[in-house]
């Protein structure tokens, strides 16, 4: 699992934060 503040900030959905 990868611990980024978008990750934190979207937990909903955090493939799509990282995939962008």
């Amino acid at each position: 699992m990868f611990t980024t503040p978008f990750s934190l900030a979207a937990p909903r959905e955090p493939a799509a934060t990282k995939s962008s």
